[in-house]
């Protein structure tokens, strides 16, 4: 084997003809001073004879030359370059076989990362059309119960929700009374929860008004939750604000404990929190656009024409559910008195005051009424007639005991007369009770109760309407 072909296996790159370039290549340093004569004695480096003449025609000798010179002359320099070259085109010859072997293993796991981000998209625009369907359903709903129905009861197949709750504020009981002139049973629907005051919603959503999501705390979130259930192992809590103001809290739960989890579709439960508590105020105020022809201006409690209206509808139910309904009139004593003594705006200040204190002692759900002049009428509901003599003595000992002050100085006190009568339904009755008759056996005892001398409660006690059928 000659000295190209061993080059050229122990290098792996074509060797050029130059044999003494192959064998220094091969040393660890190239000794340049040794390199003239070694060529010298291979014949590889030129003679005098051979060199081109001077340019000033002379011939100068071989000892004139430089080493760079003479190695020009006789290629070495050129042919390292000419290697260095080759090597370069083979390394990215071998690159580029590398790039071509691997291109479609990388086209390969760019194709399937973009599958995965088109699975993800297609995802969310499902998520996002389910979102949207179901906030145009609670847009369209007529009423506010039946907002709260397809809030609280949603379609299991569509979001895969294993628990739902709302939670709202009513202080005044206002959203109850809406509930219960609709004819709503809360009772029936226990998902429905309701707080007194803004602060019990503060533990919730301490730092912040946005989606809360994370794994299910029972110091935190039983409460929200029925104890008659499983338990969820994670929860979104979303927050209902209105103008910067917390309204409620609608609460979902899920079994599994990956399904909520921190930052992951706030965006969509942001919205989809924004759409819930806008219908719920829409609502609340179509009925408060309701209730203001049937409210009394003056007093602010409701009219004769709401009390007329919710008499027969209370009957209906003391019947149904088996349960008492006590009626009351009250009668502010001396009234032409005051009118007389002080001015009707004196008297209209009375009126709103006592309407007032006798709100002050029943409870939100019981129906005021101004029933005309200086008169209001109160509906009791499941409550039986002892209880109800009790109520009304704390209504005419809170009358009496309030002191009216006039604007220029001075202050007088007045007294109100209460009648009520209270009806117990029986297994047995066949007709529907008529409310007329509940009124009129309580404006008799209003008028036993002032033929008596004024400041007292008589009570007819309790009876059956329909054996007073035929009065």
């Amino acid at each position: 084997m000659d000295s190209r072909t061993a080059a050229g296996k122990s290098t792996g790159i074509p060797c050029p003809d130059c044999s003494l370039a192959i064998a220094a290549r091969g040393r660890k340093r190239l000794n340049l001073q040794e390199m003239p004569d070694r060529m010298a004695s291979t014949g590889r480096l030129g003679t005098n004879s051979n060199r081109s003449p001077a340019r000033d025609g002379s011939q100068t000798g071989r000892e004139g030359l430089s080493l760079k010179d003479r190695l020009k002359e006789s290629g070495v320099l050129l042919f390292a370059t000419g290697r260095r070259q080759r090597y370069v085109r083979h390394v990215l010859r071998t690159m580029k076989i590398r790039f071509r072997r691997d291109l479609p293993v990388h086209h390969s796991a760019l194709r399937d990362q973009l599958d995965d981000f088109m699975h993800e998209a297609r995802r969310n625009q499902q998520k996002l059309r389910r979102f949207q369907s179901f906030e145009l359903r609670l847009i369209g709903t007529r009423s506010l119960f039946e907002l709260i129905k397809a809030i609280i009861y949603p379609d299991y197949a569509v979001f895969h929700w294993d628990a739902v709750t709302l939670l709202l504020v009513d202080p005044d009981y206002e959203i109850r009374r809406i509930l219960e002139d609709e004819g709503v049973r809360i009772d029936d629907h226990p998902t429905v929860m309701f707080a007194r005051s803004w602060s019990e919603l503060d533990a919730l959503y301490p730092y912040t008004l946005f989606p809360v999501l994370g794994p299910y705390r029972a110091t935190k979130h039983a409460r929200l939750f029925l104890p008659t259930r499983p338990r969820p192992a994670s929860v979104a809590l979303l927050p209902l604000v209105r103008y910067g103001k917390l309204i409620g809290s609608l609460n979902i739960g899920s079994f599994h404990a990956d399904r909520f989890v921190k930052g992951v579709l706030t965006d969509f439960f942001e919205h989809f929190a924004a759409v819930v508590a806008i219908c719920l105020e829409n609502a609340t105020n179509t009925h408060r656009l309701k209730r203001q022809g049937l409210t009394d201006t003056l007093t602010g409690v409701n009219n004769r024409r709401f009390f007329d209206q919710r008499l027969d509808e209370e009957m209906a139910a003391a019947r149904r559910r088996r349960r008492p309904l006590t009626g009351m009139l009250f009668d502010i004593d001396y009234f032409k008195q005051v009118n007389d003594t002080y001015g009707h705006q004196v008297g209209d200040q009375v009126l709103s005051q006592v309407a007032g204190l006798i709100r002050a002692q029943l409870r939100g759900s019981d129906v005021l009424a101004r029933y005309g002049g200086e008169e209001f009428s109160a509906l009791l509901a499941q409550t039986d007639n002892e209880t109800a003599v009790e109520v009304a003595e704390r209504v005419r000992k809170s009358v009496a005991g309030h002191t009216f002050t006039l604007a220029e100085g001075g202050s007088f006190k007045v007294t109100i007369s209460i009648g009520l009568v209270t009806y117990m339904p029986l297994t047995s009755d066949r007709h529907q009770p008529r409310g007329d008759l509940l009124v009129a056996m309580a404006d008799r005892s209003l008028y036993e109760a002032k033929g008596g001398g004024r400041n007292r409660v008589v009570s007819a006690g309790t009876v059956n309407l329909a054996e007073q059928q035929l009065w």
